[in-house]
């Protein structure tokens, strides 16, 4: 069984992911395929880097991730292919993948040799899949080395104001607003101890509470970790992000009293 995952920030207003899941079906008839997500910002690769890189492991071995973030389906873009623990990411080099593996060498990849400019980069994305199934990667592709490299901002200790800094990365489908800085970093560095938590640029907010779980009888914003395992800040009801003019890009300080 073949299984495809699609991620992008098409959305789904617009006819053209149904087009694209149209070609795959008619390529690959026995294949599962499978959508992650098209609500990624426009063009905001770190964040469909972020949101993949979190939740491949959800999926099998060798499950095909199709990335279309920062494409048209006239992209001029030649695709590139790139196994990574044991799974195969997709997508026009625009510095996603050095961000997928954030950084880690890269063992082999391959391109799509320069075809004709009539032929959409979801196409030639479906020709290489055709090679990966058919073991003819080697014979028909490319070999690629020459990545695009990019680094997201990682969170930040700082020993002496004893202080964790992150960012939002992701403002989800309640509102709620995803940082970057893991569940683990936060048991670390906080745990249980009291904190302050600074959020936004603009309206700052000020939050206290943190709770391992969603709590349906919290009323205050608090911290909590959801199920990517990273910090989220929310509160009962949703729409945090809306309240509080909370954007992707905004600054997140925790200090510890």
């Amino acid at each position: 069984m073949k299984l495809l995952t699609l991620i992008s920030d098409w959305k789904l207003r617009d006819p053209y992911i149904g087009m694209v899941k149209g070609e795959l079906c008619k390529a690959f008839p026995d294949a599962h395929i499978i959508d992650i997500t098209h609500a990624v910002e426009p063009g905001n690769v770190p964040q469909t880097a972020f949101l993949l890189r979190n939740a491949f492991t959800s999926f099998p071995e060798r499950t095909l991730h199709l990335i279309l973030t920062g494409t048209t389906g006239s992209c001029n873009a030649n695709p590139v292919l790139m196994p990574y623990r044991n799974h195969y990411f997709m997508g026009a080099d625009n510095g996603i993948f050095s961000l997928i593996t954030e950084n880690e060498p890269i063992e082999r990849a391959w391109i799509c040799p320069t075809p004709s400019s009539e032929i959409s980069i979801p196409h030639r994305m479906i020709q290489m899949a055709r090679w990966l199934y058919d073991q003819k990667l080697d014979g028909k592709a490319e070999e690629y080395t020459t990545f695009n490299k990019k680094t997201a901002p990682y969170p930040d200790y700082n020993f002496i104001a004893n202080s964790l800094k992150g960012q939002i990365v992701y403002i989800d489908s309640n509102c709620n607003a995803v940082t970057n800085i893991s569940s683990s970093l936060f048991r670390e560095y906080v745990g249980n101890k009291k904190f302050s938590a600074t959020l936004g640029s603009r309206k700052q907010l000020k939050v206290h509470k943190f709770y391992e779980r969603y709590q349906p009888n919290e009323f205050d914003i608090y911290l909590t970790v959801n199920r990517l395992e990273f910090i989220e800040i929310t509160i009962n009801g949703g729409a945090l992000a809306v309240l509080a003019s909370l954007q992707v890009g905004d600054a997140v300080e925790i200090n510890i009293l």
